[in-house]
């Protein structure tokens, strides 16, 4: 599995086909107001899509997942599968309505859920391919449609490439990751029989009513808010930025272009992980790669207090498999000595990505309103940078096929950041990131993850190094 945009999206063609609700109309009908409204990321989500549509901006903050599956496409066992997958996730069976600024959300009962399938036509050539997906996102995969994502395929006869595309208010990554598994195995089971084992699918409004409920009982003393402060007043209350320039005006954000490169192959990151074996749990693989940005960034600005932001799955056993938007973000800071040994640095940075797990613990909205509230943080500035690390070899049946060769696509948008994907998995380690579309952040992105990329092959092939200002020795 590794993270793609559409335009670089080019399964073999063939003949679309889609699945709609057998009767939308009904389902509407029938949905209810939930007691829980959206969760505070979700709310986030809404008021932004709502302000974009109010400028005329098309939104396009969806989540995509898509592979490619040997064998030829079964299309009444899709339905039924996509029937039973959408009927245990409660979250895919909401849609939301946001009236003078208040979002409610609406429930649809699962039995209201049928999904049929119809054939569209030849697929035509892959631009033809990706400006027709595309169309399905602008008109489908939105907060107040429903239901705000869209399933389709295209069917080439002796392998079928399937999708999967979502507005993010349903969904984050992880969930993207488990959906994919989860509807290959009802398929599977649709079509072969045999023993179906699933991931407890829990209850998203469960799960966001206990988010509301533990945000309430943050309290202004709680010991993990000293933590946020003390990074805080570090860096002078501000939210962490990208640290070399992006090519742009205080405040401006523009459209996002985005990057992709293995940063290490499969042999370089077993390596990688055995010499992290070798420190005696001082030292973890999140941490390693921290310390690899903490360095880069050392190394081209001389700044000695690494910052960012980074974002964690929370998901307790009863929503292993909970489709939604089950995470939280933390901070991530530490010094970087000038002279510093990286393995040194490894060590500091797997100290402080563990105390980010400890930070995620409390609401981040909860933590902030304090926060702000007090003058610790100046929220005015926008969205923070943003990290995102997962070791995709921790998802289940990560061995099959058709799941290692998925592809994960993030949204378009505007951004005034270099926000990144890392991803661990058989292929090694891959870094996807999203920037401003100008030469000026184009040029300096590479850079930026070109040392990085450096810093982790040497600590790989066992290379003692120093962290230097203007030098990677």
């Amino acid at each position: 599995m590794r993270g793609s945009t559409l335009s670089w999206w080019s399964p073999p063609l063939g003949e679309l086909v889609e699945w709609h609700l057998r009767d939308r109309s009904a389902a509407k009908d029938l949905s209810a107001a939930a007691a829980t409204g959206p969760s505070f990321l979700q709310r986030d989500h809404l008021m932004a899509a709502v302000a974009k549509r109010e400028i005329g901006e098309t939104n396009q903050a969806i989540a995509m997942i898509a592979t490619t599956v040997d064998g030829r496409l079964h299309r009444e066992a899709m339905s039924r599968t996509l029937t039973t997958f959408v009927r245990r996730h409660d979250e895919l069976r909401c849609w939301y309505q946001v009236d003078d600024g208040a979002p409610t959300r609406y429930l649809i009962p699962d039995k209201a859920i049928e999904f049929t399938a119809a054939a569209i036509g030849p697929s035509g050539d892959h631009d033809q391919l990706r400006q027709y997906v595309s169309s399905r996102i602008d008109s489908e995969a939105v907060f107040d449609h429903l239901p705000g994502y869209a399933f389709g395929a295209i069917d080439a006869g002796d392998t079928f490439s399937f999708y999967f595309v979502a507005d993010h208010s349903h969904t984050d990554g992880v969930s993207q990751a488990l959906a994919l598994d989860e509807i290959l195995e009802i398929y599977r089971h649709e079509l072969h029989g045999g023993e179906l084992e699933l991931l407890p699918a829990g209850n998203y409004v469960d799960y966001v009513a206990d988010e509301i409920n533990r945000a309430g009982q943050v309290r202004i003393d709680d010991p993990l808010l000293d933590d946020w402060r003390r990074i805080l007043k570090t860096h002078k209350g501000k939210i962490p930025r990208f640290p070399l320039d992006l090519g742009l005006r205080d405040g401006e954000t523009m459209a996002t272009a985005v990057a992709e490169q293995l940063v290490i192959n499969g042999s370089q990151a077993d390596r990688l992980d055995e010499r992290l074996r070798s420190m005696n749990h001082s030292g973890s693989l999140q941490g390693c790669t921290f310390a690899a940005l903490a360095a880069a960034e050392n190394v081209l600005t001389g700044n000695e207090n690494f910052f960012t932001t980074t974002i964690l799955a929370i998901r307790s056993t009863e929503h292993l498999g909970t489709q939604g938007w089950l995470c939280n973000f933390a901070p991530i800071a530490f010094p970087v000595n000038h002279g510093d040994k990286f393995d040194d640095l490894v060590r500091i940075a797997t100290v402080a990505t563990r105390k980010a797990r400890e930070i995620g613990t409390v609401p981040v909205h909860a933590a902030l309103a304090y926060l702000a509230a007090e003058g610790s943080i100046d929220l005015e500035s926008g969205s923070p940078q943003m990290v995102s690390f997962f070791d995709l070899r921790r998802l289940p049946r990560a061995d099959d096929p058709a799941k290692k060769a998925a592809l994960i696509l993030p949204g378009r948008g505007r951004t005034r950041n270099a926000n990144m994907w890392i991803n661990r998995g058989d292929f090694g380690i891959r870094l996807l990131y999203q920037f401003p579309d100008n030469d000026t952040a184009r040029k300096n992105t590479a850079e930026y993850f070109s040392i990085f990329s450096d810093f982790l092959r040497g600590f790989a092939d066992g290379d003692d190094r120093t962290v230097r200002r203007g030098l990677a020795e």
